[in-house]
């Protein structure tokens, strides 16, 4: 009984050693692997963090024979299909949009969770829907374009009037346009990125820049050369502030 008992505290002794070594190796074990992983990963976010790309625009005139010679030569992608059926738009768009019985908006619950009314306050009337780009337009007083980014709940300045598109061949790149109510039109190039398109340039500022009496009006036609290079026809106004049709080349240039 001696004999056993002794040999029974002597492996309680064993196994109360080894679960300490244990438990001390767990406390003390070195964490630094698993927080150097962390800092790694954060310093690794820091370094590949994409910065916003600027541009500025080129703009060089050209001659008539220049530009309809590229321009048959030139392949643009189609433009956004419209749906302008206000039955099918309502009865697609319900729960997003709210219409009265004269087309106009009442209501607008956004995918971003932001809700406008503007039953009262605006007047804002059904022209099309563009379910690719989930693009609502409209038309407001002094027929301006008015549109919004269902989406994004981005308005008119971002979002622009799409039966002015002109994508380029990859459709990563567009200009665009909208209607203000005045005389002329304001036009922007827009890049995609992973929320959708994003204006990037102001076409007329960057023509207002050459010359007070440079402004762009009008842009008849145009077409991308590639992704950097765009080609219109544009009425603007001459050095002595006379309206003309002048031909462009507009080369997109990184800052």
């Amino acid at each position: 009984m001696g004999r056993f008992s002794k040999l029974s505290t002597t492996v309680k002794l064993e196994w109360f050693y080894l679960l300490l070594a244990i438990l001390f190796a767990i406390y003390f074990w070195p964490k630094s692997n698993k927080t150097d992983l962390v800092i790694a990963n954060k310093d690794s976010l820091t370094v590949t963090q994409v910065k916003e790309i600027k541009y500025s625009l080129q703009i060089d005139e050209i001659d008539a024979k220049g530009f309809i010679a590229n321009y048959y030569a030139s392949l643009t992608p189609s433009a956004p299909v419209a749906d302008t059926n206000f039955a099918s738009v309502s009865e697609r768009l319900k729960g997003r949009v709210e219409f009265d019985s004269n087309q106009l908006v009442v209501k607008i619950n956004f995918k971003n969770g932001k809700s406008v009314n503007w039953q009262g306050v605006d007047y804002f009337n059904f022209i099309a829907y563009f379910p690719s780009e989930d693009i609502l337009l409209c038309e407001g007083g002094h027929t301006t374009d008015v549109s919004f980014n269902l989406n994004t709940g981005q308005e008119t300045e971002e979002t622009g009037n799409p039966y002015y598109i002109v994508n380029d061949l990859s459709l990563k790149r567009r200009l665009n346009a909208y209607y203000g109510g005045q005389e002329c039109s304001s036009y922007f190039i827009q890049d995609q990125t992973e929320s959708g398109f994003k204006k990037i340039l102001s076409v007329n500022e960057s023509f207002n820049a050459l010359s007070p009496l440079s402004n762009l009006c009008t842009i008849i036609d145009a077409f991308w050369l590639n992704s950097n290079t765009l080609l219109i026809k544009a009425d603007v106004s001459d050095k002595n502030g006379n309206p003309t049709t002048l031909h462009y080349k507009l080369t997109l240039v990184e800052k």
